[in-house]
């Protein structure tokens, strides 16, 4: 393997601009603030630049229809004023065109083949594409979610399929942006030399790109089942160990199976915390941490290629952190909330798991029986529960926590949690929200509807917000509610201000009836 590692970066593709809405999400800027963070890191000086260039037409036909290749080149052509364009793009699910896409669009898919297949002859150790626009939702046939060729899919199929010489038979994409990458899964779906795997939100197929593709059941066909791995987390709130756990009990067990010879990683950052689209809580040190642990897979060959991310500075010290992983240097900085795990995603890895067996033997039952225990490290509660660091903690064992607590929503309780149990703002889990909110980020997980206006009686605690847990007994998650309201705090309330670690139970009274079946 080569010394080094390789980095391409090209103004020209901040030419992509949405000149209809300045303020639109994908922006110039993502890649402009991501260059320069790591020109002051002292990074760029540590790597090897490669020269941008554009994708051919039998590259991108690898992936992409001739139809789609012709329209996408076509519209930054003179023939198209600015009405047109806009027409155009309406015909698509969010994408904008300028005068400027067809370069930059090329230039990203360009550009990541060209760093990618070096890499794989050995020039470069690891690589990383400062690319936009991005590419993972991009269909055969058509533009979609910003993106407008799928530039990661297009470097997987050039080198396992149109490269022989380059030694690369089998590639692991990693798509870890907080979208499921619904175009790269279509692409490689019948296709056992490319391991496709996804870790996104989900929520029961309501969050973009909105479609049942993205669910644990989705395996792959053909020649292709068990090659594709769908991790769908079923709300917000998701962040380090949540992300760690699933690459060591799904992903590195199938990958070290699968002995990829080339890891591309669709390196999506709007699953880290402040962005403001994905709503999940992953930290700089978190992608570090991933990115580490993609380096024990192909020889360390892992290329990481832009995708999503739409907070600059979030972004920015994310995609440096994983350039600082890429080149072997430690990060400063633990990652979030270090012990700290939501007990949904022990279910969602079991739930993935079973769907792999009948593929993978390091799915089979026989190597989850550790899965039935949660380690002893990490200390776990409900999903809407907050998680607890401290040692001498005195909250109620993981069997209290589990055990049906009411027979109906009648008997749902909102426990109070002492300040010395809730994580900082460097891994405070949920986010930083009154309890008000936290009940209507419950009924939204629970799939409630039909709350009536001014229900919620009164803010669950007073000024500042204390966290809450709460805490559901699963058999009661089918339930409509039609009103909910919030008592007062009890006769503990006192005590619990002279003693934090005395919680206190507040109740919320919910009138309900059972959902329909049907």
């Amino acid at each position: 393997m080569g010394p080094g590692v390789g980095l391409v970066y090209d103004e020209r593709m901040c030419e992509h601009a949405n000149l209809e809405d300045p303020y639109h999400p994908e922006k110039p800027e993502r890649i402009t603030a991501i260059f320069e963070m790591l020109e002051s890191a002292g990074v760029l000086q540590k790597c090897k630049r490669v020269d941008a260039r554009e994708a051919t037409d039998a590259e991108l036909a690898s992936v992409h229809t001739p139809k789609h290749i012709a329209a996408m080149r076509a519209v930054s052509k003179q023939a198209y004023d600015r009405e047109e364009r806009l027409s155009l793009a309406r015909r698509y699910n969010s994408i904008y065109f300028n005068k400027g896409s067809s370069g930059a669009a090329l230039l990203a898919a360009g550009s990541l083949v060209e760093l990618a297949t070096r890499v794989a002859q050995g020039e470069f150790g690891a690589g990383a594409a400062v690319v936009r626009p991005p590419g993972h939702h991009a269909e055969a046939d058509a533009a979609m979610g910003f993106c407008l060729f799928n530039n990661v899919a297009i470097a997987a199929h050039v080198l396992v399929h149109g490269q022989p010489r380059s030694g690369v038979k089998k590639v692991l994409i990693v798509d870890w942006d907080v979208h499921h990458g619904n175009g790269t899964q279509h692409m490689f779906w019948q296709d056992p030399k490319v391991l496709y795997f996804s870790v996104h939100r989900y929520d029961d197929g309501f969050f973009y790109p909105g479609s049942e593709d993205g669910d644990s059941d989705k395996v792959g066909g053909g020649d292709g089942a068990g090659y594709n791995v769908n991790v769908p987390w079923p709300r917000k709130g998701y962040g380090d160990l949540d992300y760690l756990a699933v690459f060591d009990h799904v992903l590195m067990p199938i990958a070290q199976e699968f002995q990829p010879d080339l890891v591309l990683v669709s390196g999506g950052f709007d699953s880290a915390k402040g962005d403001p689209l994905g709503g999940c809580q992953i930290s700089a040190a978190g992608y570090h941490r991933m990115t580490q642990r993609l380096m024990e897979l192909a020889g360390g060959r892992v290329v990481l290629a832009l995708e999503g991310g739409y907070n600059l500075k979030s972004i920015s010290e994310s995609y440096l952190a994983c350039m600082k992983a890429l080149l072997g240097e430690p990060l400063e900085e633990n990652v979030s909330g270090e012990n700290s795990l939501l007990a949904s995603t022990w279910s969602l890895i079991k739930e993935v798991r079973s769907h792999l067996r009948p593929f993978w033997p390091s799915m089979s039952k026989e190597e989850e029986d550790d899965l039935d225990r949660v380690p002893e490290y990490f200390v776990v509660h409900d999903d809407i529960a907050l998680i607890s660091s401290s040692s001498d903690s005195e909250h109620e064992s993981d069997d209290d926590v589990f055990e049906d607590l009411a027979e109906s929503f009648s008997d749902l309780q909102v426990e109070e949690i002492s300040g010395d149990d809730y994580l900082d703002d460097e891994g405070m889990r949920p986010e930083e929200e009154t309890r008000t909110p936290l009940i209507e980020d419950l009924i939204n997980h629970l799939h409630l509807s039909d709350i009536k206006e001014g229900a919620h009686k009164a803010p669950v605690v007073e000024e500042p917000p204390t966290p809450a847990a709460v805490l559901v007994p699963a058999e009661r998650r089918n339930l409509l509610v039609q009103e909910l309201s919030v008592s007062g705090i009890g006769e503990g309330k006192s005590d619990a201000k002279q003693d934090p670690s005395v919680p206190v139970i507040v109740e919320v009274n919910i009138d309900s009836k059972q959902i329909d079946s049907k």
